[in-house]
């Protein structure tokens, strides 16, 4: 069971952790009250109606006589604002902002632990209609976001993102503090960079607003102004809180392009305590929107070390997002262990090694720390498995083997001759065209997993025949992957890579160019292009080389990708590795530029991703370096 307003508050959540679009959050008075007080005596951060009250009677304080206007009638929305004004009007603009710190008390307070986790979460902005400083405080208990404040207009277009804008002024000396009647009619006009700034964000961004009530003046003149400029472009807005809207209510706000999110229809919201619902209803957003955050592809195959927040019962239900993480790869039980105990062990850890494998980001060279990890991980588990597929069925042996081969790519290694021997018996025990097990029928199979898997092993048998420099089983088992040469554009790919290998490992450059001449890598992963663009500067041919390079980055920028892959990033690393030289006028025409920022600014924005192929290059020129000095002691 959710909430009405489910799927509402998932357009924010998931908007708010995807880089492409992102959200934006307005922040009202209703968030105030969840600050931690410094003194012990001290009362809690007055409401609008509070203020309301304060303003009613210093201005009336024989507000018994009949002549004055009532309470209730002030407390309305366009009363409170007129109430300010005659305040202003009274007493001054000077003695206006006076009685307003002495009303907010900003020294009274300290930021909550709601205000450290809504602080926490990744806002393009924060915007805030609030004249206390709670905000600007947290910034010091954040360290994932680093917030700039803008006070006022003039700071704009000096602060970068995320910032805190805080539209209303700020105490103690950010004047005017907006406050009155006449303040909310001219606004739009005298603080127009504000609004236009509001505008894009919600233009944008996905905007939601916190800590507003319905009838909250500043939600109302906000929502008004961007209507009032965007007319039917205006895009929708979201309200979060506890609302508790009547129907008629609720359609209202709807027709005015905002979307409430009303807690006040949680499944369990009867058992709040009535002091206690806005609090509870904040609490249950932020719980919300923190499980929206994706896993670190960069982490791979880690776990998530990602750690919500725990979620009270009260809260409950917060739904979870489900996404693809990978599994934990448990350690190698003891060689002598029970066989049936041994085989189970194995089993599961070929169906967790099926999974994280699936959900491999793309690096098209593994990271230095991916490869350790992958090395630890697989060689304790090897000598096992080995001895137990050994009995297994073909296709549970061939599942099996593909795990372990493209664990054995990922790390470079070397598949050793038992392993290789027995990749080869298997394959040949399997008929993917009659789909035949050792010559017999067999209908039941899931054929198109076993084709992938055998093509999959296939191929890497060819680049063992390469490597191994032996001809004859090298084209053996070319012309056997011919059949499946369509089934994956990365097949028909690789074998073209494998081959021109072959020409330029054999000195034989009239069949490389010829090969090189016959490989049209246009419409397929931007990956096959940087491959050869690499063998075409191995040839000499640096100007074909160079368009293919620029060819390659503007693929790889057409389709920036979701934040769940490398590849595109990746890609994009080792094709700027391969193009320095040419940045540096070093072995090709001076008058060709790289279509790229320089190689090394893009590489320390790729870092994050570990993306960065020049730091990668010089981890795996030492390692070569130690193994040369090892074999020579």
């Amino acid at each position: 069971m959710s909430i009405p307003d489910q799927s509402h508050i998932n357009q924010v959540r998931d908007a708010l952790w995807q880089r492409s679009s992102g959200a934006s959050v307005m922040i009202g008075s209703g968030f105030s009250r969840n600050a931690l007080k410094c003194r012990p005596n001290a009362e809690d951060p007055p409401s609008w109606q509070e203020v309301a009250k304060a303003v009613y009677e210093k201005l009336y304080p024989q507000a018994d006589n009949r002549e004055y206007p009532t309470l209730a009638e002030a407390s309305t929305t366009s009363g409170f604002l007129r109430l300010a004004q005659e305040y202003k009007v009274a007493f001054g603009r000077s003695d206006l902002h006076q009685f307003i710190k002495q009303v907010v008390r900003d020294e009274d307070f300290a930021p909550g632990d709601m205000h450290k986790r809504l602080m926490r979460l990744p806002w393009r902005d924060v915007f805030t209609t609030n004249w206390d400083t709670l905000l600007e405080k947290t910034r010091s208990f954040v360290a994932d976001h680093a917030y700039s404040v803008v006070q006022n207009m003039d700071e704009i277009p000096l602060a970068a993102q995320p910032r805190i804008v805080k539209l209303h002024g700020s105490l103690p000396a950010h004047f005017p503090l907006i406050f009155t009647e006449e303040d909310y009619r001219t606004y739009p006009t005298k603080f127009a960079p504000f609004v236009n700034t509001v505008q894009q964000a919600m233009m944008e961004t996905a905007f939601c607003l916190i800590g507003f009530s319905g009838d909250d003046p500043n939600f109302l003149e906000w929502s008004g102004w961007v209507r009032d400029n965007l007319g039917t472009s205006a895009p929708k807005i979201y309200l979060a809180g506890w609302l508790d809207l009547s129907s008629h209510r609720r359609r209202m706000l709807e027709d005015r392009n905002v979307v409430p999110i009303d807690l006040a229809h949680h499944p369990r919201a009867s058992e709040w305590p009535e002091h206690l619902r806005h609090q509870y209803a904040t609490e249950w957003i932020l719980h919300t929107l923190k499980r929206g955050q994706p896993y670190d592809v960069s982490e791979w195959p880690e776990p998530s070390s990602r750690q919500h927040w725990a979620v009270p019962e009260k809260l409950q239900p917060v739904e979870e997002v489900v996404s693809d993480i990978p599994k934990d790869e448990p350690h190698a039980p003891p060689f002598s262990s029970d066989s049936e105990n041994l085989q189970d062990s194995v089993v599961h850890i070929l169906n967790v090694w099926n999974h994280n494998r699936k959900i491999y980001p793309g690096w098209i060279v593994a990271p230095a720390s991916v490869l350790q990890s992958l090395h630890y991980r697989t060689k304790e588990w090897e000598p096992l498995i080995l001895h137990v597929i050994s009995n297994f069925e073909p296709i549970e042996r061939l599942k099996a083997i593909q795990e372990l081969i493209w664990r054995r790519e990922i790390m470079l290694d070397s598949v050793y001759p038992d392993l290789e021997e027995l990749s080869q018996k298997t394959l040949d025990e399997i008929n993917c065209q009659d789909r035949k097990i050792n010559g017999v029928d067999n209908p039941s199979v899931d054929w198109k997993a076993v084709r992938e898997a055998w093509r999959n092993v296939a191929v890497a048998l060819v680049t063992i025949a390469r490597l191994r420099f032996d001809r004859e089983v090298f084209e053996k088992r070319l012309n056997a992957l011919e059949p499946f040469r369509q089934d994956h554009p990365d097949i028909d790919q690789r074998m073209h890579h494998e081959q021109c290998l072959w020409a330029i490992y054999s000195l034989n450059f009239e069949t490389l160019e010829k090969l090189l001449g016959a490989w049209q890598t246009e419409g397929y992963d931007p990956a096959w292009k940087i491959r050869k663009a690499a063998l075409l500067i191995e040839t000499n041919r640096n100007d074909d080389a160079f368009q293919l390079i620029n060819r390659a980055l503007s693929t790889i920028r057409e389709n920036p990708g979701d934040g769940r892959s490398v590849v595109g990033p990746s890609c994009e690393g080792w094709a700027l590795w391969l193009a320095l030289p040419f940045e540096r006028e070093f072995g090709g025409p001076s008058e060709n530029l790289i279509d790229s920022p320089p190689a090394f600014e893009r590489w320390r924005k790729l870092a994050r991703l570990k993306c960065d192929a020049f730091a990668e290059k010089l981890y795996y020129v030492e390692k070569i370096k130690g193994n040369r000095e090892k074999k020579g002691q």
